[in-house]
């Protein structure tokens, strides 16, 4: 049996959530499960490149350190999770639309809350175009099979079993013409 039997099929890739793969304005909806959370200082920075790629919507499930008890705070602090993603995600380009307190949580001490943000940009009616570019200069990344190539500014990124690595640091610089 197979382990996705039944599901739609995927197309995965490993990427910094810094530096996402993909071009402006190309994701509909981009949403993250508590992947902000361990960033504390990189709030707007992350925030930027999300809502770079998110056309209509950004859908934050993260931790709220302003909402959080005062033990809640304390271990946020000493983990270096995010705090004050409301003043982030203007500074960020964004427009916070709602924030809704999650009732069911694991942890007490970690409450999340569902942030719904829009980008500032008016990208909602630009057509859908969803492709992998290079992380580091967005230029148009070309399969080459073993691996993926951009022509633009020569880089070229690996495959590990059949999964490209869109890391910057898996980076490969190739020279012209090759």
């Amino acid at each position: 049996m197979e382990l996705f039997s039944g599901c739609v099929p995927m197309d995965l890739f490993v990427a910094e959530l810094g530096a996402i793969p993909f071009q402006n304005n190309s994701i509909d909806i981009v949403t993250t499960f508590h992947a902000m959370e361990p960033n504390h200082g990189r709030e707007v920075e992350i925030l930027r490149e999300l809502l770079r790629v998110a056309r209509r919507y950004l859908v934050l499930f993260e931790p709220s350190f302003e909402d959080n008890s005062e033990i809640g705070k304390k271990r946020m602090n000493e983990l270096g999770y995010i705090r004050n993603l409301r003043k982030s995600i203007t500074e960020a380009g964004g427009r916070l639309v709602d924030k809704i307190k999650l009732y069911k949580m694991i942890s007490e001490v970690n409450p999340t809350y569902c942030y719904l943000v829009e980008p500032n940009s008016g990208n909602e009616s630009r057509e859908f175009k969803a492709a992998l570019v290079c992380p580091i200069s967005k230029a148009k990344l070309v399969d080459m099979g073993a691996y993926y190539y951009s022509p633009e500014a020569y880089h070229a990124y690996p495959k590990i079993e059949g999964i490209p690595l869109l890391k910057k640091s898996n980076k490969v610089v190739l020279m012209k013409g090759l």
